[in-house]
């Protein structure tokens, strides 16, 4: 039935095209969607006829203006529905919820209203009745067919993008502009594991001309959806440049910054208030509601989403081409844009074009946590670890004091992969101007990715396997079934006493039932692993830059709106805006003595204020404001434990440096593509070899390697650091 339905459909657009390229003889008609397209053709067809005349003729102007008034009506066709098109000849207006639709010549009336559509023509009889009765079934069957095809197939969140794909060749027009481009229908389809994406059904060829306004107005574009179609949608903005605007981000984000007593006062010194629009609670959640913002025309003035959306939107004219505002009326933020190459090459495109502002995050690397009182009971010294044999003999001692009693006790476990250590042997991806290593992409080092061509990767595997033999290290995690909850009981519970994760999670488990489960309860932070000569070995870090939490505008905003907006962001690229930032208000949250800022709030008192409450934070990590990062400030900014572990152990030596790599289109689908098979056949080939399901030989290790490189590996590489090259110069 979906089958057949989609057959229709590409069939009935066959017929649009073959409408409008043969019968008008390629004129340029107005941009009133599908609906007028279809309209434009059969009235254009039918208007020539020498053998029905007049009379026929008023007919297909009927319907041509009947349907126009649809589009109008759905939002869809001249201005978008909130604002008139004007074009020779034709006139169409919208009426509250109604359109209505004026043909000259033979004087046709289309009309739209409560879901009713009407199509009138005032030239005869005939063409009276015959527009009215075929503007009317014709249009509703043409919507009724769309809409139920969704429902029945898709579900109620289809219904929408379907009736959105009614406008077929709509092109945006800021200020004025003529355009020509293909038109879709939209069908949102259900993907495994919950959520949407959007599909586009080619439906003909559309082209027009008219008159949009620009803030306070709207205007329709052509965006693409991520995978090569194209979706029609307007955008608006309250476009008056007063001291307001609205702002669209992660729900958790908005509740946050209404706790921050700091940001109260940034409002109060710049006079700028944001009004922000919660999203959903998930990131993945916020930027395919950006996507149906994008296409429904229900854009704020700016919306918080990723770098690669800006890259799309951003020259279909959706969001706003920020460079010559900057220039204009930020200038501390282009002070830091022209100290920064790496950000600039991030922020801006081929052509200087800036569509989208990343916010700076602070640098960190995943740490040991272990448990204190264990590591006492068993007599281990944890300043006695330093190479990777020396944890292993940690371990080993661990799992003999623990596990002699408790067969569920694991020395060491965590959650997600266990491919977690492979900086430890010297074997984590990287990139440099001449060469790619490993799966880089963004830096995953979460996701523990490593160079499998490093001969560290082998001992690594190598070491691990023996771990695995010994029942030194949790199996399930092994085979990557041992989520976050299970990870967290175990360490909670005392059947785990070491883990290798994000750098604040040892302070986590002190504040999340540790010690109410056991009172010698105690977590710290082992130093890094170092080589066998004890050398210190660079660990993967975060990314300076998040590239997922990214500030666009909406196109559509007036000079003076955007002004208004960069003004608020640009507060926090001064001096002052960065001290309140990264400290807050001097004699309040902080002393100065002599340029040393400390604070005189306490951590564990301001983030224990119940949700709601305002409270001192500067946790820059989670603030969606760009600004730069105090790196001394967030780090001070921590629970006593995590303050002193990440000032021990966050040195340059440490340290290793992560660059935020930004594809072009054709590369981001490729290596998505390879990915897609990559990744998941390279960590599940590493934990056989780990669990003894393929033994770990040379030779087999060899053929490994070669497996990763015929799916897509080297190619990966290849495309990194092209990426890499791009960007940051060979």
């Amino acid at each position: 039935m979906q089958g057949g339905l989609v057959l229709v459909a590409q069939v009935f657009a066959l017929s649009l095209q073959c409408s409008k390229g043969l019968l008008l003889g390629g004129r340029v008609r107005p941009a009133g969607g599908i609906p007028g397209l279809f309209g434009q053709g059969l009235g254009g067809a039918l208007g020539r006829s020498k053998f029905f005349g007049k009379g026929i003729a008023a007919f297909g102007g009927g319907i041509q203006c009947g349907l126009q008034g649809a589009a109008l009506f759905l939002g869809l066709g001249a201005g978008g529905g909130h604002s008139g098109g004007i074009w020779p000849g034709q006139v169409f207006l919208p009426l509250g919820k109604a359109g209505l639709g004026f043909r000259g010549g033979f004087f046709g009336v289309g009309l739209c209203g409560a879901g009713l559509l009407h199509s009138v023509c005032l030239v005869g009889a005939l063409g009276l009745q015959l527009g009215f009765l075929a503007g009317q079934l014709f249009q509703i069957f043409f919507a009724g067919f769309s809409i139920c095809h969704a429902v029945m197939h898709f579900g109620k969140a289809a219904a929408q993008a379907v009736m959105l794909g009614l406008q077929g060749g709509l092109q945006l027009v800021r200020g004025q502009g003529i355009g020509l481009r293909p038109g879709i229908m939209l069908a949102a389809v259900r993907q495994k594991g919950g959520g949407t994406r959007i599909q586009g059904i080619p439906l003909g060829l559309g082209c027009g001309f008219g008159f949009t306004g620009c803030g306070g107005g709207s205007a329709s574009t052509t965006a693409s959806t991520g995978d090569g179609t194209a979706a029609a949608s307007s955008t608006e903005s309250s476009g008056d440049g007063d001291n307001t605007y609205t702002m669209f981000m992660r729900s958790a984000y908005v509740d946050w910054i209404k706790e921050l007593k700091w940001y109260d006062v940034a409002e109060e010194r710049t006079g700028i208030h944001v009004d922000y629009i919660s999203g959903p609670e998930e990131a993945a959640d916020v930027y395919s509601e950006v996507d149906q913002r994008v296409i429904s025309g229900d854009l704020p003035d700016a919306v918080m989403t990723k770098l690669a959306q800006t890259n799309v939107y951003g020259p279909q004219g959706v969001f706003a081409d920020l460079a010559p505002y900057i220039e204009k009326y930020a200038p501390n933020l282009q002070k830091y844009i022209d100290d920064n190459p790496d950000y600039k090459a991030l922020v801006t495109d081929k052509d200087g074009h800036i569509y989208g502002l990343c916010k700076e995050t602070p640098i960190f690397a995943d740490l040991i946590g272990y448990r204190v009182d264990q590591f006492k009971a068993a007599g281990i010294d944890p300043d006695s670890i330093v190479t990777i044999d020396d944890f292993t003999k940690a371990l080993e001692t661990l799992k003999a004091y623990y596990g002699k009693d408790n067969p569920n006790y694991y020395p060491l476990t965590g959650r997600d992969t266990a491919i977690r250590f492979a900086s430890w042997f010297g074997a984590a991806s990287n990139i440099s101007s001449t060469e790619s290593h490993g799966i880089y992409i963004n830096g995953h080092y979460k996701d523990g990715s490593i160079d499998i061509m490093n001969d560290g990767a082998y001992k690594m595997v190598e070491t691990m396997k023996k771990w695995y033999a010994e029942g030194l290290i949790q199996p399930e995690w092994v085979a990557g079934t041992f989520g976050e909850a299970d990870w967290e009981a175990a360490m909670l519970n005392g059947n785990g006493s070491v883990f290798f994760d994000y750098y604040n999670r040892a302070e986590w488990f002190m504040e999340n039932g540790g010690p109410d489960n056991d009172p010698n309860y105690q977590m710290g932070v082992l130093n890094f692993i170092k080589d066998d000569n004890g050398n210190p070995q660079k660990m993967p870090v975060s990314m300076k830059y998040n590239d997922e939490c990214v500030t666009a505008i909406n196109a559509n905003c007036s000079e003076d709106k955007i002004k208004t907006i960069l003004t608020f962001i640009d507060y926090f690229y001064s001096e002052e805006g960065e001290i309140l930032a990264n400290y807050g208000v001097e004699g309040e949250s902080f002393k100065d003595t002599n340029g040393d800022k400390e604070f005189i709030v306490d951590y564990q008192t301001e983030e224990a204020t119940p949700a709601g409450e305002k409270r001192w934070s500067f946790l820059s990590d989670r603030f969606t404001v760009c600004k730069p990062v105090d790196n001394e400030a967030f780090f001070k900014w921590n629970a006593p434990l995590i303050a002193e572990a990440t000032g021990r152990l966050f040195t340059d030596e440490n340290l290793g440096t992560s660059y935020v790599l930004k594809f072009t289109d054709d590369q981001s689908k490729e290596v998505t593509n390879l990915l897609a098979s990559v990744y998941d056949a390279q960590m599940s080939g590493i934990a056989q070899f780990i669990d003894g399901t393929r033994e770990l030989t040379p030779d087999n290790w060899a053929a490994f390697q070669q497996e990763m490189n015929d799916l897509g590996l080297s190619r990966i590489e290849e495309i990194q650091l092209a990426a890499y090259q791009a960007m940051y110069g060979a």
